[in-house]
């Protein structure tokens, strides 16, 4: 998995990544450049990423199905659901694991459309590898492989 991708053009990327600021960030997008992950997985397809590092994905199913998909991802890293809640138009889910904690908030934005939101955060700060996998996780138990 790659995590930014550049026009050829620009060449000083690289020193720009290292900065890690708020500039570099402006820089790269200004230059035509994705922060989003690449990977070869087509279940990755469809995740996108907020300025806070947080991760999304909109499905096209009810949200008690999203649900339930992401709370056998949870169980599939062994992450322990701390907490459930009500949000004004959807869900939360709080749980924990050696890696650190994960909160996850579940939008219905309509009868069969969810977006699935992911921040986990660990000892070094925000784990965006591990919230795409989560997320990656989640597509794999709503939307399994053909034949299966």
């Amino acid at each position: 998995m790659r995590f930014i991708t550049c026009k050829p053009a620009l060449r000083f990327w690289p020193a720009l990544v290292a900065a890690r600021g708020s500039a570099a960030v402006l820089l790269l997008a200004l230059a035509g450049c994705s922060l989003a992950p690449r990977s070869d997985d087509p279940r990755a397809a469809g995740i996108g990423y907020t300025l806070g590092g947080t991760a999304y994905r909109d499905f096209g199913a009810r949200l008690d199905r999203v649900k339930a998909a992401t709370v056998a991802a949870l169980a599939t890293y062994s992450l322990r659901v701390e907490a459930l809640g009500l949000l004004p138009n959807g869900e939360s889910i709080r749980a924990r694991g050696q890696r650190g904690t994960v909160l996850v908030e579940l939008e219905r934005e309509g009868p069969t459309r969810t977006q699935l939101r992911v921040a986990a955060t660990g000892a070094s700060g925000v784990d965006r590898a591990f919230e795409t996998d989560l997320i990656i996780e989640a597509v794999r138990v709503l939307e399994p492989a053909p034949g299966r």
